[in-house]
């Protein structure tokens, strides 16, 4: 997670190429073979597409040729019944970020999302009445991460501000 911070940061100033590039590479093919929290994934899958863009280095080199297929299945297994991801593979509660993260890291696997009107339910029933959004479908209010999370995902899923408003207002 911090990685990805220093990474977009060198990245930004010009900094990420040469003997930088070559250790934030090696340092990210080293977390390849662990188990992530979807966050510190999702900071992995960005770290390597900043990581070729800025140096041309492929983090996935030499890796199993089964890793993207292995990711994405087990991406899949957060899906929910209502149609959003969850935590974790044990949990039973669709997260509004948590969805947004899985979107982001489908997209940078270049997979599709399946049944995408499936996750635009799922977060429209994740808004509050006063137009928030909420993260967790327990909870009374929506908080400050939520919004800009379902905002995220519903524009990822091609969804016009005009098609909400009529969808919850």
């Amino acid at each position: 997670y911090y990685t990805g911070f220093a990474l977009r940061a060198l990245s930004i100033l010009g900094g990420l190429s040469g003997e930088p590039a070559r250790r934030a590479t090696a340092f990210l093919r080293g977390r390849l073979e662990g188990r992530e929290a979807l966050v510190d994934f999702f900071s992995l899958l960005y770290g390597a597409e900043l990581m070729k863009l800025a140096d041309d280095r492929d983090v996935f080199e030499g890796s199993a040729t089964t890793w993207r297929e292995e990711v994405v299945r087990f991406l899949e297994s957060l899906r929910r019944g209502d149609g959003g991801f969850a935590k974790t593979a044990e949990g039973d509660a669709s997260s509004t970020y948590q969805t947004f993260l899985v979107l982001i890291a489908l997209e940078l696997l270049e997979n599709p999302v399946r049944e995408p009107e499936r996750v635009v339910s799922f977060i429209l029933s994740q808004q509050t009445d006063d137009g928030g959004f909420r993260e967790l479908r327990a909870a009374r209010r929506g908080g400050t991460n939520p919004p800009a999370a379902a905002i995220g995902t519903l524009r990822m899923m091609g969804v016009q501000e005009a098609e909400v408003e009529d969808r919850v207002i």
